[in-house]
């Protein structure tokens, strides 16, 4: 269950998701860190793998539903007592335990505030990382979840050519493609998008284009150009 819970994983954390009485607890915690598998944070307040290796080793031991149902423990006692870890690691922890638990529905808003917060920091390689799940994720998600996303909660590049308010247009797939480039930019990455994405795009083949973007070896999409309609050809002011 610790593996799942990140590098490291505060106490209070791991006694709300393992459901143990404390004294339970605190025993196989013991004999874990008396195994050489666990060491206590320097700050006391939690624990960490001795090594990454043997953290991917207890993983692997998981099953598939498994491990998606204690990431979601996770993501739930996170919600429930946001308290429980710090509010700087916050949106990124629960981004990613949602998104290991399977539920596109919960994961893409946490993703996408996740990019905002990675944003803030100016860790552009998060932003672009988290974004790129997004991206995967945005197929997945019930309409009505998409519905909800508004450009300017999530976007930095507006698209002003259209005469859209950000503060009520939707967002869209190809906005965050528009996202990406700028976090790879801004990251110091070279331009991996691969020429049948330039062309698709260049087409008008919005979803096939945003196909060949998770495809490319670090895939990262070209601006979004004047006139262009949205991922799935609506237009910006419908």
């Amino acid at each position: 269950m610790v593996a799942e819970g990140g590098s490291t994983v505060e106490y209070a954390l791991l006694a709300a998701v393992a459901g143990l009485a404390e004294d339970d607890l605190i025993e196989a915690l013991r004999a874990a860190v008396g195994a050489n598998l666990l060491l206590p944070t320097d700050d006391g307040d939690g624990y960490r793998f001795r090594h990454s290796l043997v953290r991917e080793a207890v993983g692997d031991d998981l099953l598939p539903g498994e491990r998606g149902r204690i990431s979601r423990r996770y993501a739930e006692a996170l919600e429930a007592d946001p308290s429980l870890i710090r509010s700087d690691e916050r949106p990124a922890r629960l981004a990613s335990y949602w998104y290991h638990a399977h539920d596109a529905a919960k994961a893409l808003p946490a993703v996408l505030r996740a990019s905002v917060e990675a944003r803030r920091r100016h860790a552009y390689a998060e932003q672009r990382h988290v974004l790129e799940r997004a991206l995967e994720l945005w197929d997945s998600v019930p309409d009505e979840v998409r519905e909800g996303l508004i450009l300017a909660d999530y976007g930095e590049i507006y698209p002003l050519w259209c005469g859209c308010d950000p503060g009520t247009t939707r967002l869209r797939q190809l906005d965050l493609m528009s996202e990406i480039t700028i976090a790879a930019r801004r990251s110091g990455e070279r331009d991996a998008l691969s020429n049948r994405a330039s062309s698709l795009l260049a087409m008008g083949r919005w979803t096939e284009a945003a196909d060949a973007v998770k495809e490319a070896p670090g895939g990262r999409p070209p601006r979004s150009m004047p006139g262009s309609p949205t991922a799935g050809g609506t237009s910006c002011t419908s």
